[in-house]
């Protein structure tokens, strides 16, 4: 299966190549039979430094022979000016046209002896000549088996001078075809580039640090203007009429050569390499390349500077595949490396054919290769976008996650306020109350002492439940505010509960309420936040008291659950919970319920209790049925015996 794919895919990247050479590539004929438009190859007379009329030509003995092909003049020949001098056979009757598509750069046309074109101004003085890119399109005369065209010229401007491309002879209808073929294809791709160079300076513009889009964007105008000027597609652009021909010759080359400059700068952003020696090696030279190439002659700028920049671009592709080999693990650039591979060939053989080593007649090479380049691009940009998109989208949902978790956590902490408001209102201010309002009875002598003792107690009792009550408030505030500190140390969990249960006996006696301790020996040792844990047994206790009826019994006991676990529980016979209020709880959420004896109670100890047990690493549950009691189960980590408990005094 392996070895079909990569017949498959060799089959397809060589389709890709031949696409120009089989679509725009134009077929040849010695002879013309009377097809409908056809590439004549006829042996031309050519006559170097000599400006001849049509019968100077035929009679003038002066002149080199030049087969099929050799019409086009070497780039170091140096005719500037010069006459061709053909005869051609017509093997069918009918209204014919010839199509000259270059000739450089100003010329006159002759059939038999009569002058049928002419543009720009041929003149052997450079003072003199004035060039002009337009092409030509002459008609035959009709009834002839025999014509005889001749070709004067001049050229100060390019570096090919005189017949630079084929000639084509055949009816003026499908001469026309392939003219406006031919300039359907250069306007196309002069289109697609213009596109392309918008869309990636968008992207560049929309990416802040995709600096690679601009460095294509360059690319693909540089490419649209050499394309716009090499085929005559500015003729149909009134805007580029003041340009001299010299000076559109010049775009042609300065745009491929500022190619050298971006190609580099475009391939280290793609692959995110830093810029190196080479890098900055490439930029300086390429950008002596094209300075160069504003201000030398043609002969030079298109000829030994021309293949000069075809073996310096030669070592940035093989740059570009050292970088390549480098990233071969990116997966992500497998795309832009078949790109670059299916393009490079064909720009090879571009070079290879503007150098003078081989003869093509297959325009659009270059065109073909950056166009396949870029389609591959715009795909690596699609999936790159994709994925980008579905980054996007999954950090969309994880911040709205995060937003429907604060915002309950919102809710729920304008909750705690609303309570911490009602206890501060009501809680706080009724036992202080109280206690002005028999304090001020006794004083005033409307109290006697005898009658002053039980209300005393009856005081201290709901001044406990105040005491709590404010440490609950306080703990909560410190940690809204500067965060909770958590110091874990070893203690003895008896003394812990010992501690915290001694201010709950006369609570408990008053309501002839039961405390027994099972089980709390010294050999439990847990790992803990001393004012953590005395907090949570504070609430609990306060809590089993309040809801237990006179003469019940609440029971404190520990054991060990499992390995490192102890696990703290306080257990009352009292009323007991609903299941709604079990949820509440375990939810987090505070409740209001009244105690037996209508002690208050806003659900706000067991909330703090539960916090700062889960942030302390200890987990709390409880179990509750109604009229039987509730039990909750402090689940603390048992300290290694290695460790020296911190002692506390007090004893059950």
């Amino acid at each position: 299966m392996s070895r079909i794919k990569t017949i498959f895919s060799a089959g397809f990247f060589i389709l890709l190549w031949l696409v120009p050479l089989i679509v725009i590539g134009d077929s040849s004929s010695s002879n013309f039979q009377g097809e409908v438009s056809s590439k004549i190859d006829l042996p031309w007379r050519f006559f170097p430094n000599q400006l001849l009329h049509p019968i100077e030509a035929i009679n003038s003995k002066g002149y080199i022979p030049l087969d099929r092909d050799s019409w086009i003049l070497p780039q170091d020949s140096g005719y500037h000016w010069g006459t061709y001098q053909t005869r051609l056979r017509l093997n069918k009757n009918g209204q014919f046209s010839l199509y000259f598509p270059a000739i450089n750069s100003a010329a006159k046309i002759w059939v038999n002896n009569k002058l049928v074109f002419s543009k720009g101004s041929v003149s052997p003085s450079e003072e003199m000549h004035v060039g002009n890119g337009s092409i030509a399109i002459i008609n035959l005369p009709s009834g002839h088996k025999e014509v005889i065209i001749t070709i004067q010229f001049s050229n100060y401007d390019t570096v090919k001078s005189g017949i630079a491309e084929g000639v084509f002879l055949g009816e003026i209808n499908s001469l026309n075809k392939l003219i406006n073929k031919r300039s359907a294809f250069s306007i196309g791709f002069i289109g697609i580039f213009l596109i392309i160079s918008l869309l990636c300076l968008v992207l560049f513009l929309y990416f802040r640090n995709s600096v690679e889009h601009l460095y294509l964007s360059i690319i693909a105008v540089l490419i649209a203007f050499r394309t716009m000027f090499l085929y005559k597609a500015h003729l149909y652009m009134p805007i580029f009429d003041g340009l001299s021909f010299g000076f559109k010759n010049r775009i042609v080359y300065t745009s491929v050569y500022l190619i050298l400059i971006f190609l580099p700068l475009f391939i280290n952003a793609s692959f995110r390499v830093n810029k190196n020696y080479l890098t900055s090696l490439f930029v300086i030279v390429g950008v002596i390349i094209s300075l160069l190439s504003l201000v030398l002659p043609p002969e030079l700028y298109g000829g030994v500077l021309l293949n000069g920049a075809h073996l310096f671009f030669l070592f940035e592709i093989l740059y570009t595949i050292y970088i390549f080999w480098l990233n071969r693990a990116k997966v992500f650039r497998k795309l832009l490396v078949i790109g670059l591979s299916l393009c490079f060939p064909l720009i090879i053989l571009e070079m290879a054919k503007n150098s003078g080593l081989i003869y093509i007649s297959a325009p659009f090479l270059l065109e073909f290769s950056v166009l396949i380049f870029f389609l591959f691009q715009i795909i690596l940009l699609a999936k790159r976008n994709s994925k980008t998109f579905l980054l996007i989208e999954k950090m969309n949902r994880s911040l709205e996650e995060q937003v429907d978790v604060r915002t309950k956590e919102l809710v729920e902490s304008n909750k705690v306020k609303e309570s911490l408001l009602s206890v501060i209102s009501h809680d706080l201010r009724g036992p202080l109350g109280s206690l002005k309002g028999v304090l001020s009875l006794f004083n005033n002598g409307f109290i006697s002492e005898s009658e002053m003792k039980p209300l005393a107690k009856q005081l201290e009792a709901e001044l406990y439940n105040t005491d709590i009550l404010f440490e609950n408030l306080l703990r909560w505030s410190l940690a809204q505010s500067s965060g909770l500190r958590i110091e874990k140390k070893c203690y003895i969990l008896h003394d812990l509960v010992a501690e915290s249960a001694t201010i709950f006996k006369e609570m408990a006696n008053q309501k002839e309420i039961k405390l027994v301790y099972e089980n709390l020996n010294d050999e439990l040792l847990v790992m803990v936040d001393r004012n953590i844990v005395q907090l949570a047994i504070r609430n609990l206790l306060s809590n089993a008291i309040k809801f237990t009826r006179r003469g019940g019994e609440i029971k404190v006991c520990a054991e060990r659950t499992e390995v490192g676990i102890v696990c703290l529980k306080i257990a009352d016979n009292g009323v007991g919970m609903s299941a709604d209020q079990v949820k509440k709880f375990m939810n987090n959420e505070p409740h209001h319920k009244t105690g037996t004896e209508l002690e208050q109670g806003h659900g706000l100890g067991l909330k703090i209790c539960k916090d700062f047990l889960t942030m302390m690493g200890a987990n709390i549950t409880l179990t509750s049925t109604i009229d039987q009691g509730t039990t909750f189960a402090v689940c603390l980590e048992e300290a290694v015996i290695e460790n020296r408990p911190v002692q506390v005094t007090s004893k059950v």
